[in-house]
């Protein structure tokens, strides 16, 4: 069974030490149905040491106002911060969604940290939203959505 491609509309935004933003979007075409299976492996890894002074990370106002489909938004400000948004598409009857989040990190964080989506920001959105917004450090997020 073929399934139409959905609208994906993918954005990331990190301010700070070694940020680690993922956005996925696996489609089961039959060519690509070797490569994907039927999991969804989500598999983040965050480690070290950062200092990291005043960071803001945002997204404006009205930013993807009335988007529709598959939208996903990552926004981090601080150090070692992790997030993954991800949609399969598959045909099989059963899927597995698999996420390990692993944060071994020291970091220091001097001032303030902030994070933010603006007023308005996704209003009159429609479809699959994932959305991720961090500020500090060490911290994974992630989203994950199988459509059979």
């Amino acid at each position: 069974m073929k399934l139409r491609p959905l609208l994906a509309l993918l954005v990331s935004l990190a301010i700070g030490a070694s940020p680690a933003l993922v956005n996925a979007w696996a489609s089961t075409d039959p060519d690509a149905a070797t490569l994907f299976g039927t999991k969804l492996t989500t598999i983040q890894q965050t480690g070290g040491t950062a200092t990291a002074a005043v960071t803001t990370a945002s997204v404006g106002a009205d930013v993807l106002r009335g988007a529709s489909g598959n939208v996903g938004v990552n926004i981090a400000a601080g150090a070692l911060n992790a997030q993954a948004n991800q949609i399969a598409l598959i045909s099989s009857p059963a899927a597995d969604v698999n996420t390990l989040q692993d944060a071994h990190a020291a970091a220091s964080v001097s001032g303030s940290s902030t994070a933010s989506l603006g007023a308005g920001a996704l209003a009159h959105v429609s479809g699959n939203v994932g959305v991720n917004i961090v500020s500090g450090a060490g911290n994974v997020q992630s989203n994950a959505l199988v459509v059979h």
